[in-house]
C-alpha cells in the first residue's frame, strides 16, 4: 500500500512463484491463482482506499469460518481493524487509529463476537513501542496502555 511519495523507491517485489516457493502452504490454502501481479499497489491510496480495498478479503475469511491470522503492517492491519470494527463494533472505530509497531489485536467471530485485544502493547517495553508514522513520547504511550 502505497501512502506516502517516495514510499516504493528501491522496492522490489516478488512476483507469485517467487512467493509460493517461500511460502508454498500459506499462498496454495488461501491465495491459490488469486494474488495479481504486481501484487502492490503503484498509485498512492488513502486509508479509506485500502480499506475498499481489503474488505472482500476480510468478509471472504470470516464467511469460511475458520481459524485464520492476518499478518501485516501498517495500513493493511489498521485497514482489517477497520473492516472488522465496523462491521461488529462500529462504535469502536475510532480507537482504531495509532497503531503501534508489534501491537496484537485478535478476535473471536464465532460462535459470537468478541473482540479480545485491541492494539495491545502490554508485552513491549516503552523503549520497544514505535510507530513509522511517529515517534512515540511517554504521553501517547501510556495512552495506548490505558
Amino acid at each position: 500500500m502505497v501512502m506516502r511519495e517516495g514510499q516504493m523507491d528501491g522496492f522490489n517485489g516478488a512476483d507469485f512463484n517467487t512467493i509460493q516457493g517461500a511460502f508454498p502452504n500459506a499462498i496454495a490454502h488461501s491465495m491459490a491463482g488469486e494474488l495479481p501481479d504486481p501484487w502492490w499497489t503503484e498509485p498512492l491510496e488513502t486509508a479509506e482506499d485500502v480499506v475498499t480495498r481489503l474488505e472482500p478479503f476480510i468478509i471472504r475469511l470470516l464467511e469460511n469460518d475458520e481459524d485464520a491470522a492476518v499478518v501485516g503492517h501498517g495500513a493493511s492491519v489498521n485497514g482489517t481493524l477497520t473492516v472488522l470494527l465496523r462491521r461488529f463494533e462500529p462504535t469502536r472505530v475510532d480507537l482504531n487509529r495509532g497503531n503501534w509497531n508489534a501491537a496484537l489485536s485478535s478476535f473471536r467471530i464465532s460462535p459470537r463476537y468478541e473482540c479480545l485485544r485491541l492494539n495491545d502493547i502490554a508485552h513491549l517495553s516503552d523503549d520497544m513501542v514505535t510507530s513509522n508514522a511517529e515517534h512515540p513520547d511517554s504521553e501517547a504511550i501510556q495512552k495506548a496502555r490505558a
